[in-house]
């Protein structure tokens, strides 16, 4: 454009506008059938493609998480010594459950015992043969010895009637809750549980009736009460059999269950009664024991009662970062310059505190299996 229309342009804008060719002057063609097909079937095409770009990422993902998943699967399979029906009964479990990794079982309690209690409640819904049932019995009572479900430890909440021990006094309850007599636990399978009477006033008492009402206590645990339902009761022995439950009230006595422990964590002294510390460099000390609520440790360095500490924990058994504490307790262990600390938790975050709960139960089943 020379100096003359530029001069005209700005002159007359009007006139310059007017001047200029319009979309209908420019008589260009209009888009027809096959143009309009050709574009909306080059639109889909293009998300088409992306959406079976998406769903194989999504597949292959998939499949690469079910390979982790089966391979830790056979690696906890040979940890604990499964042979090939045990693994073949895992996998069942799993199956039933419908949980996503399988490896929870070897890991939680519950995620096993609702499994087991899921598969017992089936066979004897389903199966009449006395020779199967015993054939799963033992299969169950191997499976459950292997991976160290056997009787939890005192303070460590059961999670199914299956987790009692031989031995455990119960107390039998009659209607409005009323106490009928002592009793005790005499047997426990995986597929019944047997209660003996041992209170004198159960010679004057008639049959039991289902469901059987009972209540007890752990030690450092809680008080149970339960209601399971009655396979037999035998008045000449005073033996109540009864099925299983996961279904009871639990009033709490302790809040964590303590597990030892010999772990080197790292600490990090950041405040006292007084106010500020001047050195807050981390220092490693041994754990002594832990639970959810606190820890124990020994140190060659003394602090105080009151004292503020962050504890650090970078170990393949249990990872937690910044869980502050604070001291409860201090004593000089007799004969050497160590110190025994006794901390609590404070305003622990529930993702650290049920890592460290985790652990703790992992532990127990450690020295249990020992």
């Amino acid at each position: 454009m020379n100096k003359i229309q530029l001069f005209f342009l700005s002159v007359f804008p009007a006139a310059a506008a007017a001047a200029l060719p319009t979309y209908s002057d420019l008589n260009l063609p209009k888009a027809g059938p096959a143009e309009t097909f050709f574009l909306t079937t080059l639109v889909i095409a293009i998300f088409g493609s992306v959406a079976l770009f998406e769903i194989a990422r999504n597949r292959r993902e998939l499949s690469v998480e079910k390979d982790v998943i089966e391979k830790r699967f056979a690696e906890n399979v040979k940890r604990f010594s499964l042979d090939g029906e045990e693994r073949r009964l895992l996998s069942v479990i799993a199956a039933q459950s419908g949980i996503a990794d399988s490896n929870e079982l070897f890991t939680s309690l519950p995620v096993f015992e609702q499994g087991i209690d899921r598969i017992v409640n089936d066979a004897l819904e389903t199966r009449h043969d006395e020779a199967e049932l015993q054939a799963l019995e033992d299969l169950l009572q191997s499976l459950r010895k292997k991976m160290h479900y056997g009787i939890l430890d005192a303070g460590q909440p059961i999670i199914s009637t299956r987790n009692l021990s031989p031995g455990q006094t119960v107390w039998m309850l009659g209607p409005k809750k009323t106490v009928l007599g002592e009793a005790a636990v005499s047997l426990v399978r995986e597929l019944y549980f047997t209660i003996k009477l041992t209170g004198k006033d159960f010679g004057k008492l008639p049959a039991f009736e289902s469901p059987v009402r009972m209540a007890f206590t752990r030690k450092a645990d809680g008080i149970y009460g339960i209601e399971v339902p009655l396979v037999s009761f035998d008045p000449s022995s005073g033996t109540v059999k009864c099925r299983h439950t996961l279904s009871f009230k639990r009033n709490q006595l302790r809040q964590d269950v303590r597990v030892e422990t010999d772990l080197s964590i790292s600490i990090r002294h950041v405040g006292s009664e007084k106010g500020k510390v001047a050195d807050t460099a981390p220092f490693l000390v041994k754990m002594i024991d832990i639970s959810g609520g606190g820890l124990a440790f020994m140190s060659d360095r003394q602090l105080a009662t009151g004292d503020t500490i962050i504890v650090n924990a970078a170990t393949p058994k249990l990872t937690i970062a910044g869980v502050q504490a604070k001291v409860l307790a201090v004593s000089q262990r007799p004969g050497t310059q160590r110190v025994l600390h006794h901390a609590r938790f404070i305003n622990i975050e529930f993702e650290k505190k049920e890592k460290i709960v985790k652990y703790v139960f992992n532990r127990m089943r450690e020295l249990t299996a020992r």
